[in-house]
Parts: C-alpha cells; sequence; structure tokens
C-alpha cells in the first residue's frame, strides 16, 4: 500500500461504514464522516487490508465469485479476515 493510502486509513478509521467488492480492480468504499457520505474505489487487496483494520462491513458480489472461479462462504472469509499475520 502506497504511503497516501495509510494516510487515508489512519484519518478514515472507524468511519469507513462499508466496502462492497465487485471485482479485483473496482471496490467501492462507503465512507461516513461528519454528517456527510462519501465514496471512494480501490484495488482488492487493499479493500481487503482496510476491511481488516476499519473492522467494518465488507460485501462481495456475486460478479467477483465467479471471475475468481472459487467459492467463498461467509464462513471462510471470516477465517480469513481474523487470521493473525
Amino acid at each position: 500500500m502506497i504511503k497516501t493510502q495509510i494516510i487515508f486509513i489512519k484519518f478514515f478509521k472507524d468511519k469507513i461504514i462499508k466496502i462492497v467488492i465487485f471485482n479485483s480492480d473496482n471496490c467501492h468504499l462507503s465512507i461516513e464522516h461528519e454528517l456527510k457520505k462519501f465514496q471512494t474505489y480501490t484495488a482488492l487487496e487493499d479493500a481487503l487490508i482496510i476491511a481488516k483494520l476499519c473492522n467494518c462491513k465488507m460485501y462481495i458480489t456475486e460478479n467477483l465469485l465467479n471471475d475468481l472461479g472459487i467459492k467463498i462462504t461467509k464462513e471462510l472469509l471470516g477465517k480469513a479476515l481474523n487470521t493473525k499475520g
């Protein structure tokens, strides 16, 4: 992750309310900050890191699962996000 994204995470920690992952290139972040809501986009790898660091809700579309050619269960995803590396 580049330096600006690290600053982004620190500033918006606990203010990111959800991440919607459409595909590996298009992850939608919904941010609520001081009574305002706005959105931004990031790569899949960064979205997963942000979801873990900010402990926010994450939604994965069926398109991503089909693109990856795998089936991810809620339980498996939870284990992956809770793994300490």
